[in-house]
C-alpha cells in the first residue's frame, strides 16, 4: 500500500535491462503496489558499460536493440496503466547531471567532482571545500563538462534538443572518445526520396 496522498513527492523507479530481459511480470507487481498513485513512475534504462572487468560478463544492449527492447518495456508499462517517466524525451532531458554547470558531487573529504562513474579521476576533480574560502571551483575544468561541439551528424538527429551531445561528457574527458551517442552505432533509416528531374 502506498503512503498517504498528503505527502508531496515524486519517485522514479529505475529498471536497468540487459539483452534478453523479456520478463515483464515485475511491472505487474509494481502496478499492484503503486499503479494508482501518480507520484510513482518507472524509468527503463539499458545497462551501460561503466568499465571494469565484470562488464565482459554482461549481455549489453547495442544499437537498435537498445532502443527496441526499451520500447517493448515502455509499451507494456503504458498498456497496464503504470506511469512511465519520460523526462528523457523532454527538452534537454538526455543531458547528464554532470554536464550542468552547477551539477556537483561533494565527497566526504571535501573534494568536488562531476561524474559519479569517474570518481578520483584527475579530470573529474573540479574543486574542493576550503574551511576558510568555502566552495572553490576550477571554472576552466568545470566548463569542459558543460560544452561539446555539435557534430554535423547531430543536426539531423531527432534527439538533438534533448542531448546537445553532452549526454555523457565522461566519454570525451575521461575515456578520450569523440562522443557518446546510442544512435551512433547504426545509421538511421532514411525516408528520403529523390525527385525526378
Amino acid at each position: 500500500m502506498s503512503p498517504n496522498n498528503e505527502f508531496d513527492f515524486y519517485i522514479v523507479l529505475h529498471h536497468n535491462i540487459l539483452a534478453g530481459d523479456n520478463d515483464l511480470s515485475w511491472y505487474d507487481y509494481l502496478y499492484n503496489l503503486f499503479g494508482s498513485d501518480h507520484r510513482f513512475a518507472v524509468s527503463v534504462r539499458p545497462v551501460n558499460n561503466w568499465g571494469g572487468q565484470n562488464v565482459n560478463d554482461l549481455s549489453l544492449l547495442n544499437g537498435e536493440n537498445k532502443i527496441d527492447l526499451t520500447k517493448i518495456h515502455e509499451d507494456y508499462l503504458k498498456q497496464i496503466g503504470m506511469k512511465y517517466d519520460s523526462s528523457e524525451d523532454l527538452l534537454f532531458g538526455r543531458i547528464c547531471y554532470a554536464a550542468f554547470p552547477n551539477g556537483y558531487i561533494i565527497r566526504t573529504d571535501g573534494k568536488i567532482e562531476k561524474c559519479s562513474v569517474a570518481l578520483n579521476h584527475p579530470q573529474n576533480l573540479v574543486g574542493y571545500i576550503d574551511p576558510d574560502n568555502g566552495v572553490v571551483i576550477d571554472n576552466t575544468k568545470n566548463k569542459l563538462w558543460s560544452y561539446s561541439e555539435l557534430k554535423s551528424e547531430c543536426y539531423i538527429c531527432p534527439d538533438i534538443l534533448s542531448c546537445l551531445n553532452i549526454q555523457c561528457r565522461r566519454y570525451a574527458l575521461v575515456d578520450k572518445q569523440d562522443c557518446y551517442c546510442h544512435r551512433a552505432t547504426y545509421k538511421p533509416k532514411s525516408n528520403h526520396r529523390t525527385s525526378p528531374m
